[in-house]
């Protein structure tokens, strides 16, 4: 589905884009605790996506990062969606900060 998008962005702008970002709120049927990591059964799927500048971001993790982090950690969080590829780990990009 990334795909056709970014085929989108370069019909009209002529180049594809720069970075992919899939944000994933999966099985929201249960609790966030119970819930597997985005592309944890597909490690060969997220791999294909890394080699094509994509960034896989779960919604856990975003507001986690967001709810936790104080406003001095604001552009560690901002540098990590824009130079991660892969799935976005948090943890390391605060710990950086």
């Amino acid at each position: 589905m990334v795909d056709r998008f970014a085929e989108l962005y370069q019909f009209e702008v002529g180049r594809f884009p720069d970075k992919r970002i899939y944000i994933v709120n999966g099985q929201i049927e249960l609790l966030p605790d119970q819930r597997d990591k985005p592309l944890a059964a597909s490690p060969e799927d997220l791999q294909v996506f890394s080699e094509v500048s994509g960034l896989v971001v779960w919604t856990i993790d975003l507001f986690r990062a967001l709810t936790f982090a104080d406003v001095s950690q604001l552009p560690s969080i901002k540098r990590a969606i824009k130079c991660s590829v892969g799935l976005l780990d948090f943890t390391s990009a605060l710990r950086e900060s």
